[in-house]
């Protein structure tokens, strides 16, 4: 059973097969639900509790309250991630222009 979890990453065109887009959809649903069930539970971060219901109040969150926070904190998830790589690819370019310009004065 181990090597059926680890040999799904084993091909990079795993993703182009009808099987390695419903792995990931899978994949992608688990982790949405496991999310919600924290929210509703409050065992979710701060942010995830603020203004969306009355979980630090002692109150039950509904399960349409859960779904809208976990797909809030999903995109700032997501805004988060974009602009780390937006940083990561500016030093990327910013070492490899000042690499180019220190060849350039070593000739």
């Amino acid at each position: 059973a181990g090597s059926a979890t680890k040999s799904k990453f084993l091909s990079p065109s795993s993703l182009t097969t009808a099987m390695g887009r419903k792995s990931m959809l899978v994949e992608n649903a688990y982790a949405f639900a496991l999310k919600q069930q924290q929210v509703m539970m409050g065992v979710a971060t701060a942010a995830g509790n603020n203004n969306d219901g009355d979980a630090e109040d002692g109150g039950a969150v509904t399960e349409e309250q859960s779904i809208e926070t976990v797909e809030r904190l999903l995109r700032e998830e997501a805004r988060e991630n974009r602009r780390k790589g937006r940083k990561t690819a500016e030093e990327v370019a910013d070492w490899r222009s000042g690499k180019e310009s220190a060849a350039s004065e070593g000739e």
